[in-house]
């Protein structure tokens, strides 16, 4: 087929899908059936000769050459539009900016922005829509929108990995807060402590694997009570004046509160935790009253930190970016610590306390996480801060774990991607892989850790079945990416099917789960039953992909039954 051939229909499916992230979207976007969205993505690849989407389970990635077809359709596609108008007799929309935001923004930053730009640019016309974070970055990149204003967190690494790098500018840096209603008892006070969010009802966002649970303040030891659940910021904060319930909001919300809505500042936060951490490490006492302690804490807000640090009034600060590199910057501040030189490189850090403080501060010893990640796992930017946003839905948190292969990847990489992890699926049976896994600490006390005379993946059921008798939930959180590298050659497959073999096996006579592979030994012989029983069929390949697989999953099973047959003859229990 010649790439001439490819229709514009099949040009703006495309686009769609690499902005949407999912044919099941893309479809309902367009009005199509997703069949049909899979036949003009098909139609193009085949012209393309070479595959332009990398099928995930959490949707579609962009392959190099998808990038060059998407570049150039994004190209064809406006030039289509723009001749359209001009035939129509409409203006042209050469002084037309296509603008995306995340939720929140459009309560006060945008409308102050686009007032801003009528009078300085009046020619100018701002088209807008909103989106989510993620769902404007795919924006970007199939050409739909020309900027998007996004939510980050410091330290405001890059959106996505794809390449060019997107250009990225830091407008200003906002604070959590807490809407509550103004006859609340936590309107009475300056701010609240996080010890009282307990037991509160909560007006949230709705969750998705992208978006985070909005509104409700991250990190609580308990699952919070959501009494309603909107998308809309400015209806939460109606909801709040009703009396209906609290929710979070970004410091600069505070303008478009209605009456009867206080916003307070929330102590006990991640980084106040950081912060009184170092002090114990360092034997320093504080207080918030003067001359009480060794260290006297004053709250401030984000813009009148530097104010205080230049007049003299506060010796240090404790803060992230942009507002320390300003002070450092203008010459009235000195880097004392970089803020996330950690051996993770996040911007929580890894909190390690003295016995006197976990003695004396047990209110703040027992916020402190646990995050269980293989070392050959490659975290994603936003890993820790996803985490940690995902901890109020239970005691044990579960990310998702990716197979990053080669480009282009070999067949052992393929089968690797067909079959090595599920984490999704497997939160659904009460367990996950402790590649990508947050514990609090208290928790990991109950369940007692890991025994260590499993092997291999049976370690990782048992330690939440333990979890699971202690009471102890289990959550997905598909917004914590950690990638771990498939296997590239035959032996080291072999290997880990032979401890995955043993170890089902030990699960079968400890747990009552699992299975004897020794007792089903035929798959490994003949047919194509061990693919399939790890959820594949001939649909979608081609017969000689099909046999390729065949084959190395007839080894893969045959190294799981003599890891099963092994751990039967060491009694393995």
């Amino acid at each position: 087929m010649d790439y001439s051939d490819v229709s514009l229909v099949a040009l703006r499916v495309f686009r769609e899908v690499a902005e949407r992230g999912t044919f099941t979207s893309a479809a309902t976007a367009l009005g199509y059936t997703q069949s049909a969205v899979s036949r003009q993505v098909a139609s193009i690849e085949r012209a393309a000769q070479a595959p332009l989407l990398e099928r995930r389970r959490d949707g579609v990635r962009l392959t190099p050459a998808g990038q060059v077809v998407l570049r150039n359709a994004a190209q064809v596609l406006d030039q289509i539009d723009a001749t359209a108008r001009e035939l129509a007799g409409l203006p042209a929309e050469g002084g037309t900016v296509r603008l995306g935001w995340f939720p929140s923004a459009g309560a006060v930053l945008l409308p102050r922005a686009i007032a801003a730009l009528r009078r300085s640019h009046p020619a100018l016309s701002v088209i807008s829509r909103e989106g989510s974070t993620p769902a404007l970055v795919r924006a970007l990149r199939s050409g739909s929108v020309d900027l998007a204003v996004l939510a980050s967190v410091p330290p405001f690494r890059p959106p996505d990995a794809e390449s060019p790098a997107l250009k990225l500018q830091t407008l200003t840096e906002r604070s959590l807060r807490l809407a509550v209603p103004a006859n609340h008892p936590l309107a009475a006070g300056d701010s609240v402590d996080v010890s009282e969010l307990r037991g509160q009802r909560w007006i949230a966002g709705p969750a998705s694997g992208e978006e985070l649970l909005m509104g409700v303040w991250p990190g609580l030891d308990e699952r919070p009570e959501i009494a309603h659940t909107v998308r809309d910021w400015l209806a939460k904060l109606q909801l709040v004046a009703a009396g209906a319930g609290i929710t979070t909001v970004s410091a600069s919300m505070a303008a478009a509160a209605p009456a009867g809505v206080r916003i307070v500042p929330v102590r006990g936060g991640p980084q106040e935790l950081c912060l009184l951490a170092e002090l114990a490490m360092a034997g320093l006492t504080w207080s918030d009253q003067p001359g009480a302690k060794d260290v006297q804490l004053v709250y401030l807000s984000y813009p009148d930190l530097n104010q205080a640090l230049q007049a003299n009034q506060i010796e240090a600060m404790s803060q992230s970016e942009p507002q320390s590199a300003q002070a450092i910057a203008k010459g009235f501040g000195k880097e004392l610590m970089k803020p996330y030189d950690t051996t993770i490189g996040e911007p929580i850090r890894a909190l390690v306390m003295t016995e006197k403080m976990f003695v004396e501060k047990p209110d703040v010893a027992r916020r402190v996480l646990l995050c269980f990640t293989d070392a050959d796992c490659v975290a994603a930017p936003e890993w820790l801060e996803a985490l940690h946003g995902c901890r109020s839905l239970a005691p044990l948190v579960a990310g998702d774990v990716r197979v990053r292969v080669h480009e282009p990847p070999n067949p052992i990489e393929r089968y690797e991607s067909m079959w090595r992890f599920g984490q999704e699926a497997w939160v659904g049976q009460g367990w996950a892989a402790t590649a990508n896994l947050l514990v609090g600490a208290d928790a990991f006390d109950r369940i007692g850790g890991f025994d260590p005379t499993w092997r291999h993946i049976g370690e990782d059921v048992d330690f939440c079945f333990r979890a699971r008798d202690a009471g102890l939930e289990l959550a997905y959180c598909g917004g914590a990416v950690v990638d771990h590298d498939a296997e590239r050659e035959l032996r080291p497959l072999l290997e880990r099917c032979f401890r995955h073999g043993y170890s089902v096996n030990q699960a079968f006579y400890r747990l009552g789960a699992g299975y004897r592979a020794w007792r089903d030994p035929l798959p490994a012989l003949v047919g194509d039953r061990a693919l399939r029983e790890i959820g594949h069929s001939p649909d979608g390949l081609d017969p000689a992909e099909w046999r390729r697989m065949v084959r190395l999953a007839r080894l893969s099973y045959a190294a799981r039954v003599a890891g099963s047959a092994w751990a039967e003859l060491v009694r393995a229990r």
